[in-house]
């Protein structure tokens, strides 16, 4: 194992723990797949983080924490085997459980049918109840933190965690990073004390959000949500769900009360709630027989060794569940007052938002979120238009203030400026919107380009970096007809947009030259041009010329032919790498020499997984491809064009790119969850690999890699989310 903890390679020995592979990567460590050689037994193995080692008052709290988890033994929590250190290095053994987290669960089913959600939440629950007995607060009850095993099995992880982190750095946990505390109770929001029914409270968020697949609060401004989870009532499950039953609907509301004392006074008696209501009977009755009962329920249950004094304070012993139950949940429903006072407090926040359109005041980024591409004043540098939250060092993930707008990344003006697709979520108010955004690597930073527009297609045709300039080709809806705009990006960030016609782009010549103009890749030297596109000659096939600026003719180094997708130039100028279709519909990748004429092409792999899937090493000499096998099985090979080699390099890989340092190759695979994330991996033998993220949804491919080859613009593969990722290639991506 390396000593920041990166991930190990196979065989690595740790102690008495053969290092399989990285599982995952959480707030504290990273988790590998180990064997503990003493036992002959397979674990899971979380190894404290290198910047958190130093921290000596973090390193004891972990061991501390670690060891009372470990006395925990539930068949709803994952076991821990030993705790311990090796090289000063503290670890953690645990139970390896077979299983998905829950949060990858919703994700692939979106809502799950409230009678599973509710015998998972019982499972959940039976969990917190045997830790809150030991005095254990888990602090961090998120998807995240439950696995799922295939019968439906539920697992609680990571307790004590949060604490340690918060306890003694003022660090921010993992599920916090993102600046989302969906899960937070009220009290903590408020830096409050923590109680047993801090859990039960995050407990009700994961209910709601597993019946709904929406959550009870939702905002994208972390300020503006905290203010939601302290003072706002929360949503119903009923507004998503209308034929939830209605007891299904209280027994999630019951935990989501904002007073400790309002909730269920422990776990258990919440998962006596929830039996009687999967059962079918009523979670609350007029007759006294729930009411005994219950009575009767409490009075079985141990008194805890060391109460915690705001809970023993703030619950009054006459105050029978029955009564707080139905009294919690008539004033929510049906209390005019409140409904009254919100619709007040909605209609002077209304107003205040009015007035701020009217120029009273610069938008909120609220406000924004919710006009989001309407004009593009929306956008000016006075707008938040996205957060950025710091993943882990090398690593940002970016997320747009409106959720109903999807990125994708582009392509890079220069070393700096990125630039990001944005289109309206289907089903959302800008369903059948486009428009183009700017993000400056090194700048917190993100710019309108092209205002989001009713357009049939917004297209990049070419990025000029002499010029800082993005040539990009709008179809409105109904026309066939393609305008060309020029946006020069200033270093501030800032854009200037103006309609281009292809003579001022490419000169006379060329633009004569073709009936349409596909791509135009501005070469550094001699004023030169690659320009893909159909000729006035050969209508409706492809072929690659060169053009040099103020010449009375261009000239072919592809001939016309089947369409043409992605096309690379070599560092030198002298061949472009492309890819073109085969009859069958398959990407076959070529390279050319610019300086040919005619027939030039040369094969180099007729089995790309997709149009860019390919990737040419400064050197001209190497080419890193990801291939669809035999039997389609995806992998990544690399193409010695002097030697005529063909090297594997990684299995069940779909994409590739160069690393910075031209030795090794980034590449899109999958992880043990099946979850795509991408991987350094060595162009020498044995092609030694690491993965470089560890994201909750995966990355759903590669992206753009900027022009000097040292930053990454991806994206997360996810339905839900709209988040960029940002990678510093040079600091994530070291040295194999």
């Amino acid at each position: 194992m390396t000593d920041d903890g990166s991930a190990a390679r196979a065989s690595t020995m740790f102690g008495d723990y053969d290092i399989i592979e990285t599982v995952g990567q959480g707030g504290m460590g990273i988790v590998y797949r180990a064997t503990d050689t003493s036992l002959g037994r397979t674990v899971a193995l979380k190894v404290l983080k290198d910047d958190l080692r130093s921290h000596k008052a973090v390193v004891a709290r972990f061991r501390r924490e670690a060891q009372a988890y470990a006395s925990l033994n539930h068949p709803n929590i994952v076991q821990i085997y030993s705790v311990g250190a090796v090289g000063g290095i503290p670890y953690i053994a645990m139970e390896l459980v077979d299983g998905d987290p829950l949060s990858k669960v919703m994700k692939r089913e979106r809502r799950i049918p409230w009678e599973r959600a509710l015998a998972i939440g019982e499972q959940i629950a039976e969990a917190l109840g045997s830790a809150h007995e030991a005095q254990i607060i888990h602090r961090d009850i998120k998807p995240g933190n439950i696995i799922i095993t295939r019968d439906g099995h539920a697992y609680v992880t990571d307790f004590g965690i949060a604490k340690v982190l918060t306890a003694e750095t003022q660090l921010t946990v993992d599920g916090s990073r993102l600046g989302t505390p969906q899960y937070m109770s009220p009290e903590r929001c408020q830096n409050a004390e923590i109680t047993f029914s801090s859990d039960l409270y995050s407990l009700g968020v994961v209910l709601f959000q597993m019946v709904t697949g929406r959550l009870p609060y939702e905002s994208n401004d972390t300020i503006e949500l905290i203010r939601k989870i302290v003072s706002d009532p929360p949503r119903r499950v009923s507004d998503f769900m209308p034929d939830i039953p209605e007891d299904v609907e209280r027994l999630i509301a019951y935990l989501l009360e904002k007073k400790v004392e309002n909730r269920p006074a422990s776990a258990h008696e919440w998962i006596y709630l929830c039996n009687r209501v999967r059962e079918g009977k009523s979670m609350v009755e007029d007759d006294s027989g729930l009411e005994s009962s219950l009575k009767s329920f409490r009075d079985s249950q141990p008194t805890p060794a060391t109460p915690i004094a705001s809970d023993s304070d703030l619950l009054e012993e006459s105050d029978s569940v029955l009564e707080r139950v139905r009294n919690q949940w008539n004033a929510q429903s049906l209390n005019v007052k409140t409904v009254v006072a919100w619709g007040i407090v909605s209609v002077i926040m209304g107003m205040i938002g009015l007035l701020y359109t009217m120029g009273i005041g610069p938008a909120t980024a609220n406000d924004l979120s919710r006009r989001l591409g309407a004009t593009r004043g929306d956008w000016s540098s006075g707008n938040r238009v996205a957060s950025f939250y710091p993943e882990m060092p090398g690593l940002t993930l970016v997320q747009l203030n409106n959720l109903d707008w999807l990125p994708d990344p582009a392509g890079w003006i220069d070393a700096s400026s990125g630039l990001v697709h944005i289109v309206g979520r289907s089903g959302s108010a800008w369903e059948g919107r486009r428009g183009l955004v700017s993000i400056r690597k090194g700048n917190k930073d993100v710019r309108i380009v092209l205002a989001p527009t009713d357009a049939e297609s917004i297209r990049i045709v070419g990025l000029e970096s002499a010029r800082a300039t993005a040539y990009v080709e709008l179809s409105e809806k109904g026309s066939d007809e393609y305008q060309l705009y020029g946006a020069e990006l200033a270093a501030d960030g800032t854009s200037v947009v103006r309609r281009q016609s292809l003579y001022n782009v490419i000169g006379k010549p060329a633009r004569d030259a073709f009936s349409a103009v596909e791509q135009i890749v501005f070469l550094s030297s001699d004023n030169r041009m690659i320009v893909i596109g159909e000729s006035l000659a050969t209508p409706g096939e492809s072929g690659i010329y060169v053009f040099e600026k103020g010449k009375s003719a261009g000239r072919s180094i592809v001939p016309p032919g089947m369409p043409i997708g992605k096309i690379a130039a070599t560092d030198d100028e002298s061949r472009v790498a492309f890819s073109r279709h085969d009859e069958d519909g398959n990407w076959r990748m070529y390279t050319a020499a610019i300086g040919g004429a005619g027939q030039s092409e040369e094969l180099v792999s007729s089995m790309l997984t997709a149009e860019g899937s390919f990737a040419v090493h400064p050197s001209e000499e190497l080419i890193a491809v990801a291939e669809a096998g035999a039997g389609n099985v995806q992998e990544v090979v690399l193409y010695s064009l002097r030697n005529r080699t063909r090297t594997l390099l990684i299995p069940n890989a779909s994409d590739v790119r160069w690393h910075p340092s031209g030795v090794d190759v980034i590449a899109l695979a999958p992880d043990l969850k099946d979850v795509n994330q991408l991987w350094q991996v060595s162009t020498a033998d044995p092609h030694p690999r690491k993965q470089l993220t560890f994201l909750e949804d995966g990355v759903s491919d590669i992206g753009r890699i900027s022009n000097d080859g040292k930053t990454l613009l991806a994206i997360t593969d996810s339905d839900t989310k709209s988040l960029l990722v940002v990678m510093d290639l040079e600091q994530l991506a070291s040295g194999l």
